[in-house]
């Protein structure tokens, strides 16, 4: 342990960027080493403790062997906010009943807004599982007590929205409905994107007319949204298809492959036959994309890979003309049968 100390110290303190082989003898740590590091740590300069939690976060994403999360909830009550919002970030993948203490703990506590919505955020993977009973109950019950009463009394407008997003999951919950509807209607464009993530998690009918007028939307993140939330309510958003159809031969490509994920999840003849006309496509995203949302046509899918996984848009973006033009109100899906093999 005292070598782990020592080379922590050597990085801690070296001006150059941290390198995998940095940080790789810092991964598969206990939590009892982590603890001894803790001191050492603090020491650090905060500007090299956020260059190490910086790398441990993009190298994880490369190198799914790495191990640093006991590291990594040490650094989550790092005393540089800057430090903690990017930890938050790199324990992203973990479900282990510590790092859910952790966030609920960052959401309830942390002084800085950045913080707790990324913890709101993130807590929705919990929430999520919930659902599913994939964590034991009382878990399950700790999330839901923690997101619910952080949006009961949260007063910063970014972090509300990422509460909303995560609290969807709770869709039966009469608070749960009033915040929705009341994001649904807000001026700034970012709460309505949250609403329609809200919209999709809880999968609750009564969204469905407000999804499909959203995805007629001007802005392309509205319309990236509104396609998630009609995939997650699968074969219950079937009237959707001809119009999801359309958006996969979007310009942006977001929106295109998003449509395209919801077609997956939806199902159904028409789908089907979208779906397979795209893997002849020229466009490589668009192809790959309907292959994979074929194979989401399978039992056993996953809603939450995609649920969970935000569009970010700049603040203020323009609402006005995105260059492309308004969609008709036929039932044309934009695919002749002629053109299609069916499966």
């Amino acid at each position: 342990m005292t070598d782990i100390v020592a080379h922590l110290r050597t990085i801690g303190t070296a001006g150059e960027a941290v390198l995998m082989r940095d940080i790789k003898p810092l991964s598969g740590l206990t939590r009892d080493d982590a603890e001894l590091l803790r001191v050492p740590l603090r020491a650090l300069p905060a500007a090299r403790r956020l260059a190490l939690a910086t790398a441990m976060r993009d190298l994880h994403e490369d190198n799914v062997d790495l191990d640093f999360v006991q590291l990594l909830l040490v650094l989550l009550e790092d005393a540089d906010a800057r430090v903690r919002l990017v930890t938050v970030g790199a324990l992203w993948e973990d479900t282990t009943a510590r790092v859910m203490r952790g966030l609920i703990e960052r959401l309830a506590q942390d002084e800085d807004a950045l913080v707790r919505a990324e913890a709101a955020l993130s807590l929705g993977r919990f929430a999520y599982m919930a659902t599913l009973d994939e964590i034991d109950e009382h878990q399950g019950d700790l999330v839901r007590a923690a997101l619910l009463g952080q949006l009961a009394s949260e007063q910063d407008v970014d972090v509300r929205r990422r509460l909303v997003e995560s609290c969807g999951y709770y869709g039966e919950a009469a608070p749960v409905q009033a915040a929705i509807a009341a994001a649904a209607v807000a001026s700034d464009q970012l709460q309505r994107e949250s609403a329609l993530a809200a919209m999709g998690h809880s999968m609750d009918p009564r969204w469905l007319p407000q999804i499909a007028a959203a995805l007629n939307e001007r802005s392309p993140a509205l319309r990236y949204e509104a396609a998630r939330a009609a995939g997650e309510f699968a074969d219950l958003a079937a009237d959707q298809v001809a119009r999801l159809a359309q958006l996969t031969q979007e310009e942006d490509t977001e929106v295109a492959t998003t449509a395209i994920w919801a077609l997956g999840q939806i199902g159904g003849a028409q789908a089907q036959r979208v779906l397979q006309s795209l893997t002849r496509s020229t466009d490589d995203a668009r192809k790959q994309a309907a292959l994979e949302a074929i194979d989401e046509l399978l039992p056993g899918s996953n809603l939450f890979a995609g649920a969970v996984t935000r569009r970010v848009r700049g603040e203020g973006e323009d609402d006005d003309d995105d260059g492309f033009d308004e969609p008709d109100d036929s039932d044309d899906d934009g695919f002749g049968d002629d053109e299609m093999e069916r499966p």
